[in-house]
């Protein structure tokens, strides 16, 4: 743990200085509170985090949705935040990877992913989320902050993007639609081999409609992609007619340069829930729990979810509710079910 990152206050780097003599006498791992979380309210952490004066955000959100957040933060209290943009499989894999290497770069990680998050909780490489001295976490429902570690930041709904000028809304507000033979080879499917939500939505169906409804959904000649964002640039360049799983947070940057595609969820569905935790090595543990303070309060959260998610506090300004049907499901059920679905859908 990095002392210099610390506050610069006389008292809050004696209690560092204090607290690293006794850790190295005894052997014991580095604690998981920062110093001033755990000695003072808010506004000691906000004066230590503005010591530190930066911070590095691992997040899989798109990077428009990021460079708002960040700047919005940095606008409020001044500190500087790197972010690392990449899918959630992606940052999970780096995040782990450097954790075992003792190398960790990350101070905050947001991620799609609660089976991990329940991992790394497990693995001790989170830090303690305490709603007594973040007063952003209060108005949070205690369902949604996860052994004191991780909270829901937004859920993004899984839906069909199409393209507005080839098709109606009406074509395709079922599931079903995605087997009318007017989509056969015109169907962009994301793999879901390394999304888990991706793999979600598939054992919803799965369950909803028989195992059936997958191997006609592969057997409808569909493109698979790698990604919903090539898939839905495709759909919008006219190429096919619709791109799925996908999100408002795919076709909406699209739409707004003056693509004609759109996004509908039909019912019943699940979505994209990102959560949000410190890590337990952070190199700025300071300004990484003023950073989740700030991204649960409603500024941070009309930031986060505006125009594409729902929030955990309500419908904010800009943010979406859930669609009607919308159900969380459990990602640990859908990866126990990953060689199974991903046979069915012919991947």
């Amino acid at each position: 743990m990095d002392l210099r990152t610390r506050g610069r206050a006389a008292a809050l780097m004696a209690s560092a200085l204090g607290l690293a003599a006794l850790l190295a006498a005894c052997g014991s791992p580095p604690s998981s509170t920062p110093a001033a979380a755990a000695t003072g309210g808010i506004s000691a952490i906000t004066a230590a985090a503005k010591s530190e004066g930066s911070l590095t955000w691992y997040t899989s959100i798109p990077q428009a949705i990021a460079t708002s957040v960040a700047d919005g933060f940095k606008s409020k209290y001044g500190i500087t935040v790197k972010s690392v943009v990449l899918t959630s499989g992606l940052e999970t894999t780096r995040f782990s990877s450097e954790k075992e290497a003792g190398s960790s770069q990350a101070d905050v990680l947001t991620v799609a992913d609660s089976v991990f998050m329940g991992d790394a909780v497990q693995k001790k490489w989170l830090a303690t989320l305490n709603s007594q001295q973040l007063p952003s976490l209060s108005a949070v429902p205690a369902a949604d902050i996860h052994d004191s570690a991780y909270v829901l930041t937004g859920t993004q709904p899984i839906g069909i993007s199409y393209n507005s000028s080839k098709l109606k809304a009406s074509q395709v507000d079922s599931w079903q639609d995605l087997l009318s033979p007017a989509l056969k080879g015109q169907l962009y499917v994301v793999n879901p081999a390394n999304i888990p939500s991706w793999l979600a939505i598939m054992d919803l169906l799965r369950q909803k409609f028989g195992a059936s409804f997958l191997k006609e959904l592969a057997a409808s000649q569909p493109h698979f992609v790698d990604s919903s964002v090539p898939g839905a640039q495709d759909v919008a360049a006219g190429s096919g007619l619709a791109v799925f799983p996908s999100l408002l947070s795919v076709s909406a940057p699209l739409q707004a340069k003056g693509a004609t595609i759109s996004t509908v969820f039909p019912s019943p569905t699940t979505g994209v829930e990102q959560y949000t935790a410190v890590s337990s090595t952070a190199i700025h543990p300071d300004a990484a729990q003023l950073f989740v303070d700030y991204l649960m309060s409603r500024a941070g959260q009309t930031l986060f979810n505006q125009g594409t998610a729902s929030s955990v506090l309500g419908n904010l300004p800009g943010t979406i509710p859930l669609p009607a049907g919308y159900q969380s499901f459990s990602l640990s059920t859908a990866e126990a079910d990953k060689q199974m679905l991903l046979s069915l859908v012919g991947q």
